[in-house]
């Protein structure tokens, strides 16, 4: 029983397609530029988990699990902290592939100056000792 990070970034949106499947708009940036401070975003955060399920699945339906998001500004300051408590939902037949969670984070971000800002989460399954932890960080320029 493994959870792996298969992705965790930025986009600057995401929606469904006519098949159900997630797509981002504007994925990964690598630096977003502002002309005034502070800036405020609506960019989503992406995380991908995949469950290896070997030997028993750990992402079934109705499971419990919590995210811990922060975001961090360029001094180390906390500006943004969410720890919401989720379920996992209906498994869709896929046949043999492993189970994944797709979650996407969008809400407002305020930068308050330039420089490099630092997302962390960490992803905690009720009963499990499984948890995934990762850090991303985007660059906000100024125009």
């Amino acid at each position: 029983m493994t959870l792996k990070l298969d992705w965790f970034g930025f986009a600057e949106g995401a929606v469904n397609d006519t098949r159900g499947i997630m797509t981002l708009v504007g994925f990964a940036p690598q630096f977003l530029r502002y002309k005034t401070f502070p800036a405020v975003s609506s960019l989503a955060l992406v995380v991908l988990i995949e469950d290896d399920e070997n030997p028993e699945p750990i992402l079934t339906e109705g499971k419990q699990f919590t995210l811990a998001l922060t975001l961090k500004a360029p001094d180390g300051k906390v500006i943004l902290a969410n720890q919401p408590a989720l379920t996992v939902g209906e498994k869709k037949d896929v046949g043999d592939l492993p189970g994944r969670l797709n979650l996407v984070l969008q809400m407002p971000m305020t930068f308050s100056k330039p420089g490099q800002y630092t997302a962390s989460i960490t992803l905690q399954v009720e009963g499990s000792e499984e948890m995934v932890q990762a850090d991303r960080v985007i660059s906000i320029l100024e125009e």
